[in-house]
């Protein structure tokens, strides 16, 4: 009965959120990953309790009896006994739904250096705090069946602080679910609704908290994600993330790839997602290297190729697109910028770099928008200083359209808005298209967003490939 009351809460609030809209179906995935494996133990140990149950040969009724006796007095065994049947170990660690920053900090005079806290993908603990109200318990707190975060504030105490991570912790998690906010010392004066004091400490030493610290639990009760730190920016990401079952190939040259794991190493980052380092030249056999790194051309895919159409010469840029479109199964996704030159871009190249004016080399000979339909594209584009607006983000100076037009009037020269000159940027989006699976397109700089025609789309894992 434990087992499947389990089963239905997993399922439960990840298809609330797929039929409201909140996620995509991919997330759906996840259910036969995490709750196999449980079920799948479960099955076996109820087989091999069974078979010891129903022994009827004389000697194992005899083993059994006293075997009974002797362990059932054995508190150990009552404990084993209890979260068996309970299923209070189960546990979802290896799930593409959960992860943390965490690392242990020093011990605190008021810290329980026993306790750990549970780590991501496992289950709540309960504890009692206190409002301006009186006692509540934790699990009480955690009732909605909504996501949860908690932020435990450790020993800050300043009213002004507390009401500010509260804050931003709420827009963080606006349309997601609560905020709670614990603090080890006393409740401020006039508290906000919210704000809970762990006075003895029960709830921050039952989490393993020793300083600042977050904790995003799932509708079901179990860690998504924990950081020792008010760092929210995981908690945006998480909601972001990529759909289960996502694997990311990025594309570049060696050294280059070498670079940026010492950069990510350096600061503790982790993929959120399966990512494939694939070393190679974009002007070589690259498809022949993707494909040996586990890329399927059946399934549809997300392509970026940002920042490298312009920097090749035309022949160059072409057998790109041609390549990318031969490897590409029906529903994928393309996303890319492309800039028309100029005077006024050359001008804006020499500004911001020497370097910069020797990389342009052109791009693709053709209308990239007659190009791609040609070959079974169908061609969206949006404009920089749209979707500049719409990401409520400045303008580029060199493609903002006042500025153009300022420029031009200055030097005489009749060079028309930027608007005119370039292509824009894609809109950040994940949706669900017909025939197609989930997919992310990505911003650039300046750009467009292409997606191939429908049609036959394979539903599975989606793989994203990053050119560099």
């Amino acid at each position: 009965m434990n087992t499947g009351m389990q089963d239905a809460y997993n399922l439960g609030w990840k298809l609330a959120l797929v039929v409201t809209g909140r996620a995509g179906e991919s997330l759906l995935d996840s259910y036969q990953a995490e709750r196999w494996p449980v079920v799948k133990a479960v099955v076996d140990a109820t087989s091999t309790t069974t078979k010891v149950a129903t022994g009827t040969s004389l000697v194992a009724r005899r083993a059994r009896r006293h075997a009974l006796c002797l362990l059932g007095r054995l508190n150990p065994v009552q404990q084993r006994l209890s979260n068996a049947f309970g299923e209070h170990l189960v546990h979802y660690r290896g799930s593409d739904l959960v992860f943390e920053r965490w690392h242990e900090s020093p011990a605190r005079a008021w810290s329980d250096v026993a306790r750990t806290g549970p780590e991501a993908g496992e289950l709540v603990r309960d504890a009692y705090l206190e409002n301006r109200e009186g006692p509540v318990a934790l699990r009480h707190l955690l009732r909605p069946p909504d996501h949860h975060l908690l932020l435990f504030a450790a020993d800050t105490t300043d009213s002004a602080t507390l009401t500010a991570w509260q804050t931003s912790a709420r827009e963080a998690m606006t349309g997601h679910g609560e905020v709670h906010v614990v603090t080890r010392g006393h409740l401020p004066h006039d508290p906000a609704d919210g704000i809970f004091a762990d006075l003895r400490s029960e709830a921050h030493n039952r989490y393993g908290v020793r300083r600042p610290s977050l904790y995003l639990i799932h509708p079901d009760k179990y860690v998504g994600f924990r950081g020792d730190s008010v760092d929210l920016e995981p908690v945006n990401d998480y909601f972001r993330a990529w759909p289960p079952g996502t694997t990311v190939f990025e594309l570049d040259f060696a050294d280059v790839l070498a670079f940026k794991a010492a950069v990510l190493d350096g600061r503790g980052a982790t993929p959120a997602c399966h990512r494939v380092e694939v070393a190679t030249d974009l002007r070589q056999d690259w498809p022949r290297a993707l494909t040996e790194s586990g890329f399927s051309p059946r399934r549809p895919a997300a392509w970026l190729a940002e920042g490298i159409l312009y920097a090749l010469p035309p022949e160059a840029a072409d057998l790109l697109l041609d390549r990318i479109t031969a490897v590409s199964a029906p529903g994928s996704v393309l996303a890319l910028d492309h800039a028309e030159d100029s005077k006024l871009l050359r001008t804006a190249r020499a500004d911001i770099s020497a370097e910069l004016v020797g990389l342009w080399r052109g791009g693709p000979a053709e209308n990239l928008d007659t190009w791609l339909s040609n070959l079974g594209w169908q061609p969206s584009v949006t404009d920089i200083a749209e979707a500049a607006a719409a990401c409520e983000r400045p303008i580029p100076p060199a493609f903002d359209p006042a500025r153009a037009r300022q420029r031009a009037r200055l030097a005489g020269d009749g060079t028309p808005p930027m608007t005119s000159l370039t292509n824009g940027v894609p809109a950040i989006e994940i949706a669900a298209r017909t025939g197609a699976v989930p997919m992310t397109t990505f911003p650039g700089n300046h750009g467009q967003e292409v997606e191939r025609e429908a049609g036959g789309g394979q539903r599975g894992d989606l793989s994203v490939v990053v050119g560099g």
